[in-house]
């Protein structure tokens, strides 16, 4: 037995398009399960190319917008140790004249010692 089989030219004709058929889903299902409109350069080179031209760019664009939130971040940072500083500054000026403030007075404290030990301590208190 050689095996060998006859097919009319119908037959030839029909089994070629199943064939065209069968590789034209597997195409489709391809497409569809990649989403892909072109998913090689056998498919549509332009297309094929321009895609991943896009793609690159895109890439890079998402790259970018991450270090500019990246920089915002850092100055967003900044502006609350700023704040935090002039906060701490505006805190010693106000502690810094209570102690102007306290030393005048203990110097008045000091002024009217002076003044009781020399006798004209009822002189000052009644300036008081």
């Amino acid at each position: 037995m050689s095996g060998t089989i006859t097919l009319t030219s119908a037959m030839r004709a029909n089994l070629l398009s199943l064939q065209n058929t069968a590789s034209e889903l597997g195409t489709t299902q391809l497409a569809l399960s990649t989403g892909n409109k072109v998913n090689s350069a056998l498919d549509n080179p332009v297309n094929y190319f321009a895609s991943q031209a896009l793609s690159n760019r895109a890439s890079s664009l998402s790259a970018l917008l991450d270090g500019m939130g990246q920089a915002i971040q850092t100055l967003q940072a900044t502006n609350q140790g700023i704040t935090s500083i002039t906060s701490l500054v505006h805190q010693l000026t106000s502690i810094a004249n209570t102690a102007k403030t306290d030393l005048n007075n203990t110097t008045s404290v000091n002024t009217l010692e002076t003044a009781g030990s020399s006798g004209l301590s009822s002189q000052l208190v009644g300036d008081l």
